[in-house]
């Protein structure tokens, strides 16, 4: 049944074929016969699509319009120019400024020292201040200890209550943006602008629970002296017997 039918299309195309081959379309451009299943187009390919299209503008008018000027600034050093009237002018950029080097060069101000530079990279941070940066080094100032052996220090009650700050993620964990997480009382940045001992930025003294709004509100300020610190430090250790 299927076999006869495939045989009877198979004939009903090859007929439509033949009658069309006897008055076919053919290419705009080029007069080329066009095949049956492109019977509907145009053109036989891009080429031609394009060369009848330019054929038909009028040239006058581009001549007209590539003799043609216009006024543009200097995107990097604002100085005027006469420009092609169709050339871009979000984009022109002199001969002077186009020169080698093609380097561009940035005024910064380093965010510790306040010292101006001038840098090919967009950094916020001098050569002399590099060993301040949150990333470098930093592993010597985290916490390595569990809360739940600082009772005493730590409103554990409080942490289960409210659970760990989580934003969720892609290996489907729990959403918890009112959950509390550890900070630095004596901040990270401080400790590397002062050159603070780590043992004491990393003692469970130096951390304090907080929600996020708060952590975010402290940003990297610090809301202890390090002498302070010290001293609390020296104490806890005495009582637990540390020292």
């Amino acid at each position: 049944m299927f076999s006869n039918s495939a045989l009877v299309n198979n004939k009903m195309r090859q007929s439509r074929i033949d009658t069309y081959n006897n008055n076919p379309n053919s290419c705009k451009y080029c007069h080329t016969m066009l095949e049956y299943d492109r019977r509907y187009n145009s053109f036989c390919n891009h080429s031609c699509n394009a060369s009848y299209h330019n054929s038909q503008r009028d040239k006058a008018f581009y001549v007209r319009m590539s003799s043609q000027t216009k006024i543009a600034k200097c995107t990097e050093c604002d100085s005027s120019h006469q420009i092609k009237y169709n050339a871009s002018i979000l984009k022109f950029v002199c001969k002077q400024c186009s020169q080698p080097p093609y380097t561009k060069l940035y005024k910064y101000s380093c965010k510790f020292c306040s010292n101006t530079y001038i840098s090919k990279n967009r950094i916020h941070v001098c050569e002399n201040c590099q060993h301040l940066k949150w990333s470098n080094n930093r592993n010597q100032y985290t916490f390595q200890f569990n809360i739940y052996h600082y009772p005493d220090l730590f409103d554990i009650a409080q942490l289960e209550q409210m659970g760990w700050v989580s934003f969720g993620g892609k290996r489907g964990g729990v959403r918890n943006l009112n959950g509390l997480s550890r900070d630095h009382r004596i901040s990270v940045s401080d400790a590397k602008k002062y050159n603070y001992n780590p043992y004491y930025i990393s003692h469970p003294c130096n951390c304090e629970l907080m929600s996020m709004n708060e952590n975010n509100s402290k940003n990297s300020k610090s809301s202890i002296s390090y002498n302070s610190l010290v001293n609390e430090i020296i104490k806890f250790n005495t009582l637990r017997g540390e020292l």
